[in-house]
């Protein structure tokens, strides 16, 4: 899902925006108490937005799961109703019937992609 890779790229952007207020400000507030100081404010700024990403993040997975586990190919949506019929038929062809490929989509495919959409891929290995 494309709103999935907005909030990653929003992210990323509150980092930067974070980061460089800090810089900003830290050298104007004299001693330690400036450099706590601009470390909460930058903090507020940066974290407030960061828990709003994250949150709307959540949503569009719980949407995406929710949308996979309830799909019916009686519902979807289709450009001409005339191409409904062909849809239909070529399914049944694949699968057997409809209610076959419902299901499929319900278990198999919403493990596949929730599996693979959750998944963290790092350069290094993680061993318990």
């Amino acid at each position: 899902p494309m709103d999935m890779y907005v909030v990653l790229a929003l992210l990323h952007v509150y980092t930067f925006v974070g980061g460089s207020c800090y810089l900003l400000i830290w050298p104007w507030i004299p001693g330690l108490w400036g450099y706590h100081l601009s470390n909460f404010l930058c903090g507020l700024g940066f974290f407030a937005p960061i828990s709003w990403s994250s949150a709307r993040l959540a949503r569009t997975f719980a949407t995406l799961e929710d949308s996979l586990g309830n799909f019916s190919v009686h519902s979807a949506k289709i450009f001409s109703e005339d191409d409904r019929k062909l849809l239909y038929d070529n399914i049944e062809g694949m699968y057997g019937s409809l209610d076959t490929f419902n299901s499929e989509v319900r278990t198999r495919v919403k493990q596949s992609v929730m599996e693979s959409i959750g998944k963290q891929r790092a350069l290094l290995p993680y061993r318990p």
